[in-house]
């Protein structure tokens, strides 16, 4: 189930919601929306900023794929790609089962008011990057069920580190705990997982 492309589109998942959780960031998309076609020294003096700042930040934007550059002689001129942003807002909405409600058609104003929703897929990404997650999640996968005490055996982890590293995915449900008379038994939710993959595979 986790398969080395999955592994990657796990880490460009966590890039771009690094990106659109940024409060930087969307303050960036906020002034592109305005002001479509702005250049960096346009930017720069609004912000009375550093160029250099506002040149890494547009590119950090550009490369997530939410912001479009256009050239013109000397000059570079920036719009937000809506399209992707829009994207990703449903992208979020869709993992979490959460119904878009009256979000506004200024895109700064819809990120600000799911911020929450982005900083969790961000979270829920960023926990996907690390390699000893990806490792107990496949153990479970495989194994189908776990006690904690049987996969820190057989991984050699200690309890508490595996315990650590489940209580993310439990918060999301991707993690089901049973109970098998004294002991607790840890499920991996599979659905949870194949509709993630489908969802970011087609992104």
């Amino acid at each position: 189930m986790f398969f080395p492309n999955i592994l990657n589109a796990y880490r460009k998942m966590y890039l771009k919601y690094r990106t659109l959780s940024n409060l930087n960031a969307i303050y960036y998309l906020h002034i592109l929306e305005n002001y479509p076609g702005i250049t960096v020294n346009e930017i720069t003096l609004k912000l009375n900023g550093s160029q250099p700042i506002v040149s890494q930040n547009l590119a950090v934007l550009r490369k997530s794929g939410f912001v479009k550059q256009k050239k013109s002689g000397r000059n570079v001129f920036y719009y937000i790609n809506y399209e992707e942003i829009d994207q990703f807002i449903q992208l979020s909405h869709n993992i979490f089962n959460v119904t878009l409600e009256n979000l506004s058609e200024n895109r700064y104003e819809s990120l600000m008011k799911i911020k929450p929703l982005l900083k969790k897929s961000y979270l829920l990404f960023k926990s996907l990057t690390n390699k000893k997650r990806i490792y107990i999640l496949d153990f479970l996968y495989k194994s189908k069920a776990a006690k904690i005490n049987e996969m820190a055996k057989i991984l050699e982890m200690d309890s508490p580190t595996i315990s650590f590293y489940l209580k993310d995915f439990k918060s999301i449900e991707a993690i089901e705990t049973k109970n098998s008379g004294k002991q607790k038994i840890q499920l991996l939710n599979v659905d949870f997982f194949e509709k993630l993959h489908k969802l970011i595979t087609n992104v």
